[in-house]
């Protein structure tokens, strides 16, 4: 017996993956054509910037978009990709502050750090590359500093806490699809002692059934046959006296006609009389 899975709705999951792989293709190429647009640029500034674009193309596609999903949780390969990115993203930002959308993916792809502190520190270095490259402690006052340092540490926090409670989700989602699996096992195994008991049951009740029917030739047709074959003998010894013989045939022939009667009824018996007369389920229910 296996147990249905019933659609709940779209896969989540299956959409969040597809996202993390779409997101800094969303963010990198708006993030160029802006970056081109102003006009008081030199061949070259746009050169270095479009081979930065470039480079930050080729390092999320080689190392996200096409590597595969158990390469990208391992902790090496994870951390060198990250930190890659974010080497990227000052990169791109020294040359033009728009290059802060990009920088966005790194609170999406820090979902994908494992273990889970990993993904805690690379939030926090990509609000740290953020922050600094667009506010920057400036001139160094207290309250400057202090601000600087808030956002910081309430974006950490607020991401990074969304973070746990992904993680902890899809714990407990893992949980309780083993805790199925075990159920179905669990369901099939049962079904198969089910099965077992029930072969064991009919194999019981054909042994019962011929243990009843030898006991019933036994008390009663191999009685009535004894008795017959005693009366013949009996006959046969008082063969001339018709009269006195003729007696035990009597008792001989009224013992067949018994025998008889009593094997029509148990032949009779072993029918299933409510079959010939009515439907299964009508039988059934009798």
């Amino acid at each position: 017996m296996a147990i249905r899975h019933e659609s709940a709705g779209p896969d989540w999951d299956r959409r969040y993956k597809l996202l993390l792989v779409v997101v800094p293709w969303l963010l990198l190429v708006p993030s160029a054509v802006l970056s081109q647009l102003p006009m008081d640029q030199t061949g070259s500034d746009r050169a270095v910037t479009l081979g930065l674009v470039a480079l930050a193309g080729a390092w999320v596609y080689f190392g996200h978009t096409r590597a595969p999903e158990e390469r990208r949780a391992r902790t090496v390969p994870g951390a060198v990709y990250f930190a890659g990115l974010l080497v990227l993203f000052v990169a791109l930002m020294h040359r033009d502050i728009v290059f802060v959308l990009f920088a966005i993916t790194g609170f999406f792809h820090a979902y994908e750090l494992r273990p889970l502190l990993f993904g805690v520190a690379g939030v926090f270095g990509t609000s740290v590359v953020i922050n600094t490259m667009t506010l920057g402690p400036q001139d160094g006052t207290p309250q400057q500093v202090g601000t600087y340092l808030g956002i910081i540490a309430i974006q950490t926090a607020a991401i990074s806490a969304g973070l746990v409670f992904a993680e902890k989700s899809a714990e407990q989602q893992r949980q309780r699809e083993a805790m199925v699996s075990r159920l179905e096992a669990a369901l099939e195994e049962n079904a198969g002692l089910h099965a077992q008991l029930l072969t064991q049951a009919r194999e019981a009740g054909v042994l019962d059934e011929r243990q009843r029917m030898a006991r019933e030739i036994h008390d009663t047709l191999a009685q009535g046959l004894t008795g017959i074959i005693t009366q013949v003998q009996a006959a046969q010894r008082v063969w001339e006296w018709p009269d006195r013989a003729r007696v035990h045939v009597d008792r001989a022939l009224g013992l067949a006609r018994e025998s008889l009667a009593e094997a029509r009824r148990s032949v009779q018996a072993l029918r299933p009389g409510e079959l010939e007369d009515a439907r299964l389920p009508d039988a059934i229910g009798n």
